[in-house]
């Protein structure tokens, strides 16, 4: 198969937004990870948030939920442990100009603002340019493009497009029990591309139930 293009999502894929934020909102130290997530709160970060916060006995967020993610929180957020191994993957199998960076923005301008500046700090200025926000990805769909995202809805939605994908095992998709995305990302990636993933070492490989390792991606 011929992939010209990969596009990569950027939360919970290249940042580890969704446990990030909670911490900020709800004003808790969990580990930046995805094994305390509760499968009630599904793909909602904003039940999640809410949820703990009256377990907690904490008051409800005023007003837009979005509009209390900052710019600061935004730009701030961690990478995941295999973010630069993938972005490296992607780059080798296709070249730079054709790696591009989606996500779906909120509609206030601190999103648009803090996802730049989040690029620019952990990836570098050029890296911006490849910068898409929408909420709209299947519309990028084609035979020859490849999407690599957490949310089930947008693998649907792009491979119905008649898109390429692979699918990030998060606790809130249909590959919650894959004990570690990489492994998963790696099998998937054999099936578009001749040349294996790139042969380096990664620290620290999370794992969808929190396990922590040293892991070579060959």
């Amino acid at each position: 198969m011929n992939i010209r293009e990969i596009y990569l999502d950027l939360d919970d894929v290249l940042c580890a937004f969704s446990p990030f934020v909670f911490n900020e909102l709800v004003g808790t130290d969990n580990e930046i990870s995805y094994d305390w997530w509760q499968p009630r709160w599904g793909f909602q970060i904003e039940a999640a948030v809410a949820d703990t916060r009256r377990l907690l006995g904490k008051g409800q967020l005023p007003g837009d939920f979005w509009l209390n993610v900052t710019r600061d929180i935004w730009a701030n957020v961690p990478k995941t442990p295999f973010c630069d191994w993938l972005i490296d993957a992607a780059r080798r199998a296709v070249g730079f100009e054709r790696v591009f960076i989606l996500t779906r923005p909120t509609r206030h301008g601190d999103c648009y603002g803090g996802k730049a500046d989040w690029v620019i700090s952990q990836l570098g200025e050029l890296w911006v340019e490849q910068l898409v926000l929408t909420k709209h990805k299947h519309k990028l769909a084609s035979a020859d493009r490849l999407l690599i995202d957490d949310s089930a809805e947008n693998i649907d939605a792009f491979l119905a497009a008649g898109g390429n994908t692979i699918m990030v095992a998060r606790p809130w998709n249909p590959l919650s029990r894959e004990p570690c995305p990489v492994e998963y990302i790696r099998h998937k990636w054999t099936h578009y591309f001749a040349d294996p993933m790139p042969a380096f070492t990664i620290p620290e490989i999370e794992t969808t139930d929190g396990q922590q390792g040293m892991e070579e991606a060959r």
